[in-house]
């Protein structure tokens, strides 16, 4: 369903939404996680949260907001031993979301936070009805539609204010298996063109394997080779389009030949690298 653009001044339009939650997790919550081809946005109104987004692991607690950005791999649970209210949405869109919105957390001052849970509950009735299938027909649906329109209004004007303000790291979460975690991710990705085994990985940073494993499962939902195979693919992905042939990467990479390459990227991606150059140009 598309809504009606009640910003023209602003570069994107938010079309409708895959998604709309407004829940309570008990303390010992925990989702695996998940990537999609759309942004999602988790704002947390009481307790706390721990949330993986790739390589950073990050602690939200109350008016704190995270946006994913697409393909970007995250997952949550419960924090602090809290039973935390959470809001998530999901939306599709036209136009571009600036890349800044995804790179850490914002914490809403108390005008913000209202700006934004006017937009909420505005919307989210409709798209609520909309997931039961319940019947929308009728004044009372109309009415509903209505309010819904208002709340992407208000919901692009947000995020427009929510761009001027700078994101943080500072939520970062210091536990002892976080701050490895991100070590670990840190060091794949400063050897993304090696073939790094999990043997060298123990090496680089004096844990054992075993650790390292228990760590990935933890915090990724997968285990480390695979993660680090996320990494290599995303750095093909990256040369291929600024036009290296696969020659030239599978020498950078460190593959033993560009069949190899070619073989390693369509076993990741469902398709080798000139079917994805193809795609995407």
């Amino acid at each position: 369903m598309k809504y009606p653009l009640f910003n023209p001044g602003i570069d994107f339009r938010i079309k409708g939404f895959y998604s709309a939650f407004d829940v309570h997790w008990n303390s010992r919550f925990a989702f695996s996680g998940e990537s999609h081809d759309f942004w999602e946005v988790v704002t947390v109104l009481s307790g706390q949260v721990e949330i993986v987004e790739d390589g950073r692991t990050y602690l939200l607690g109350s008016g704190q907001m995270i946006c994913h950005a697409p393909n970007e791999f995250h997952r949550i649970k419960s924090a602090g031993g809290t039973d935390p209210h959470v809001l998530i949405i999901s939306f599709a869109h036209e136009g571009r979301l600036p890349s800044s919105l995804g790179s850490g957390i914002f914490t809403l001052s108390a005008e913000m936070l209202e700006e934004y849970l006017c937009a909420f509950r505005l919307f989210y009735p409709f798209v609520y009805r909309q997931k039961k299938e319940d019947d929308l027909g009728g004044e009372s649906a109309e009415r509903l539609r209505a309010d819904a329109c208002i709340g992407i209004s208000r919901l692009e004007a947000f995020f427009l204010r929510l761009l001027q303000s700078e994101p943080t790291e500072e939520a970062l979460s210091r536990s002892a298996g976080a701050v490895e975690y991100r070590n670990i991710v840190r060091t794949m990705y400063q050897y993304a063109t090696e073939n790094l085994t999990l043997e060298q990985l123990s090496q680089l940073h004096h844990i054992s394997q075993s650790y390292i494993k228990k760590l990935f499962h933890v915090y990724a939902g997968e285990g480390a080779i695979s993660y680090f195979a996320r990494i290599r693919i995303k750095e093909i992905q990256r040369l291929l389009d600024e036009g290296y042939t696969n020659v030239e990467i599978a020498e950078r990479m460190h593959f033993s030949s560009p069949a190899y390459l070619s073989a390693f990227f369509k076993k990741h991606t469902g398709m080798t690298p000139a079917e994805y150059k193809y795609r995407s140009h």
